[in-house]
């Protein structure tokens, strides 16, 4: 019941800690094997959709270097993130406000992506921005190369 545990965990920090300590290793390493999974089936470009990745990259950058070519972020202005989480979630302003306050902000997103792609428009607009940024891309890696990345890594 994800509205019920976020009504729990986004009102108190110690108990979002505490879930975010007890998930966030086990979500890293279904991640990690899942990629691994894919590269050895010879896929060269796997997206993933990681809301907290920003946060795994600050504890295991090294881990998650190894298989990212890069990583985007999807920023979206304040004033928009706010109003859509209200609507979506059908939440008052001060419970879409407290639950914002626990991610990493746009501008550390930024720092920490290789690429930006705004989310300031309709889903329309975004999905343009994300198939121009994805023709411009390489075909990633082969896991031969993650291979010899890993051990030039130790």
């Amino acid at each position: 019941d994800r509205a019920r545990l976020g009504e729990i965990v986004f009102g108190d920090p110690s108990k979002l800690r505490a879930l975010n300590k007890a998930t966030h290793s086990p979500i890293l390493q279904e991640i990690m094997r899942q990629t691994v999974v894919l590269m050895l089936k010879g896929h060269r470009q796997i997206a993933l959709d990681i809301p907290l990745l920003a946060k795994f990259l600050v504890t295991s950058p090294r881990l998650l270097r190894l298989v990212l070519s890069g990583v985007v972020a999807v920023v979206v202005p304040p004033d928009v993130q706010l109003a859509r989480l209200m609507s979506r979630n059908k939440l008052p302003e001060e419970e879409a406000k407290r639950r914002i306050e626990t991610q990493m902000s746009g501008e550390k997103q930024r720092e920490l992506a290789d690429w930006v792609i705004e989310n300031d428009g309709t889903l329309e607009d975004l999905e343009g921005r994300v198939a121009a940024f994805l023709r411009k891309q390489p075909h990633g890696r082969t896991m031969w190369e993650v291979v010899v990345l890993f051990f030039l890594a130790l």
